[in-house]
């Protein structure tokens, strides 16, 4: 599903994820990528954070550690770093995580908040990624969220995990 979801984000918007082991994560579960634009300029860090452990909240959100701005001194652009958190289903040896729709949901939805974070470019970090007003705040998670029910982006990623076989028409056209 992450494969799935970073590659409709390339396909949209030309951006590429990079893991980058080096970056410092705050758990073991925790991965950082490096998020670069279609020139392959930085963007951001983002942090993944997709499975449930002692002390972690439940539920699913964005939140960012560091805030984009542009230094009216240098020009400088500090870009943001941002994290998604989740609490799906840890994946075993012999199985992987199978998520739900409403998993897959709140994985697009929380993955729109990233990128209004990851797209983020203003003088003021007051202001900067989702740091507006309430009822523009969901509009890029609610975009995000639409790709759900779409056949042609589930068939990029949707396959049974054991046949291969690609989600049938019938099962989309009943979520």
């Amino acid at each position: 599903v992450k494969e799935g979801v970073f590659g409709l984000a390339t396909r949209l918007y030309g951006i590429t994820f990079r893991k980058n082991s080096e970056i410092p994560v705050y758990h073991p579960d925790v991965d950082a990528y490096e998020v670069l634009d279609k020139d392959g300029s930085f963007l951001a860090v983002l942090y993944t954070d997709f499975h449930p452990r002692a002390g972690k909240r439940a539920g699913a959100w964005m939140t960012s550690f560091k805030g984009q701005w542009i230094d009216d001194q240098t020009g400088e652009n500090s870009r943001p770093h941002i994290t998604l958190v989740m609490n799906f289903t840890k994946p075993t040896e012999s199985k992987p995580a199978l998520l739900t729709f409403d998993e897959v949901n709140a994985f697009l939805h929380e993955f729109g908040h990233g990128l209004h974070g990851i797209f983020a470019n203003t003088h003021y970090e007051s202001l900067s990624g989702t740091s507006v007003y309430r009822d523009f705040v969901e509009l890029p998670s609610q975009i995000m969220e639409n790709f759900a029910v779409e056949k042609d982006f589930l068939s990029t990623f949707a396959k049974h995990y054991q046949t291969g076989e690609i989600i049938p028409d019938t099962l989309v056209q009943r979520i």
